[in-house]
């Protein structure tokens, strides 16, 4: 069951407030901590939720899968982090939850460009 590994995966990274990669069917890109998901047995599964407070944010380009972030909300460091700009996502929108290592992320340069949240181009 699928379901049951996402769940396990998601709590694991909730209580030792790792950092998440949510990789979306759209190929949108959020990393960040996850706030919240829903583990209730009487909402469909297309209409349970996952809530991520982002620190970066994306999209894989459509040929390679490779990873462009975009935005980079501040003040967001820390699982700690005011949750002023949650994203809400529907579990049936997800296509890959992985921990987000940053160190590992520099290492294989995948972050072509960062801009602050907010700013223009």
């Amino acid at each position: 069951m699928p379901e049951v590994r996402l769940y396990e995966r998601i709590n694991d990274m909730i209580l030792y407030a790792e950092p998440a990669m949510v990789t979306l069917s759209n190929d949108k890109v959020y990393i960040g901590f996850i706030r919240y998901y829903d583990v209730t047995n009487w909402i469909d599964y297309n209409e349970k939720i996952v809530v991520i407070t982002p620190i970066l944010s994306g999209y894989r380009k459509a040929d390679t899968k490779e990873l462009v972030l975009t935005t980079e909300y501040p003040g967001k460091e820390t699982s700690t982090a005011s949750p002023t700009e949650d994203v809400i996502i529907f579990l049936r929108d997800i296509i890959t939850v992985t921990t987000y290592n940053e160190d590992l992320a520099n290492h294989f340069e995948i972050i072509e460009k960062k801009e602050p949240c907010g700013s223009s181009v």
